[in-house]
């Protein structure tokens, strides 16, 4: 079924109901996060992935030594790491692939590509606030729209309407992998 084994901060097996899409981190990926989430096995880490990222403590913030010991400091600082390039991925195949009806699920975007705008780059931990990591995982996009004379905003709206295909630099989808840009210019 949609259930799975993972471990929680005190050691239990609990389960989870959440459905994961084993198809989201590369073999590499899951070797990694194997690696910095103490995984037993590679069925185990989507499940912990998860996990890690309901903690708000996953990524290295600002707090002081006091309250955190130099182990638990290097592995918040080797986690954050580890994942950067797995959550810049999933936030481009987000933002790009899953789709309602041809148009992306995140009405930011979507209000930004309808307008005509460009999804120019991920930031990663731009927005660390409570809010920002529990909505993004602390990424926020950059959107430009060309407001020159030759008629490229108008151009990508049209696009957009018509086809559903998204304006994208390489700040965007150097982040997909090589068979997910298919809809993207």
């Amino acid at each position: 079924g949609n259930e799975g084994r993972a471990k929680d901060d005190n050691t239990k097996t609990v389960s989870s109901s959440k459905f994961v899409d084993d198809t989201l981190f590369t073999k590499k990926e899951k070797l990694e996060l194997q690696k910095v989430l103490k995984c037993s096995n590679l069925e185990d880490v989507p499940f912990a992935f998860l996990q890690a990222m309901e903690n708000p403590k996953w990524y290295n913030d600002n707090s002081s030594d006091e309250e955190q010991d130099g182990n638990d400091s290097t592995n918040t600082k080797r986690l954050s790491l580890t994942l950067k390039p797995i959550l810049l991925k999933l936030a481009a195949r987000y933002l790009l692939k899953e789709k309602h009806r041809g148009k992306p699920l995140d009405g930011v975007a979507k209000f930004h590509v309808r307008n005509g705008a460009e999804m120019y780059r991920l930031n990663y931990m731009a927005d660390v606030s409570r809010k920002g990591m529990h909505n993004s995982w602390g990424i926020m996009v950059n959107y430009r729209y060309c407001l020159a004379p030759d008629g490229v905003l108008e151009e990508n709206q049209l696009q957009y309407e018509r086809t559903g295909r998204i304006e994208v630099r390489e700040g965007v989808s150097k982040w997909l992998n090589n068979n997910d840009g298919d809809d993207v210019k």
